[in-house]
């Protein structure tokens, strides 16, 4: 059975989700607590028992509308044979959630999978040749 849940980031369930990504993307940001003065949540990590299927970690960047900083998905990952059952979109909903509770009212991401995020409610804030920006309004959504 599929769990998702934070981990701390010394676990070594959080640890084994960050060597996985690094060694699938060239630059991966180094887990922080605190950026900008703003406190970075843990990563949610979607476990079947102790198979590490996927993991959403967060990061804090400017905010590409506004003059400030706020949080963003630093990675979403689904592993290759965990891929077409949801996961990700669990993962998203997931952090929208965590992120609502903790009275966060945005969330942002860069991805080339933009239709993983508009399924969801998020819409386009920004599209670039490589990427395109997502958002998604924490405070008007329901859970």
């Amino acid at each position: 059975m599929t769990e998702i849940k934070q981990y701390n980031f010394h676990t070594q369930e959080a640890l084994n989700y960050y060597k996985w990504i690094s060694t699938l993307w060239d630059k991966v940001e180094p887990y922080m607590t605190i950026k900008h003065n703003l406190q970075i949540p843990e990563p949610l990590l979607a476990m079947n028992q102790d198979e590490l299927m996927g993991g959403l970690s967060f990061t804090v960047h400017k905010d590409p509308t506004e003059d400030i900083y706020t949080l963003w998905v630093n990675t979403i990952f689904i592993e290759d044979s965990h891929r077409r059952r949801g996961l990700a979109t669990k993962l998203l909903k997931e952090a929208m959630a965590l992120l609502r509770y903790l009275g966060y009212d945005r969330l942002y991401a860069y991805t080339d999978y933009p239709e993983l995020y508009t399924k969801s409610g998020w819409y386009e804030v920004e599209n670039t040749k490589s990427v395109v920006g997502v958002r998604i309004n924490l405070e008007s959504r329901s859970s």
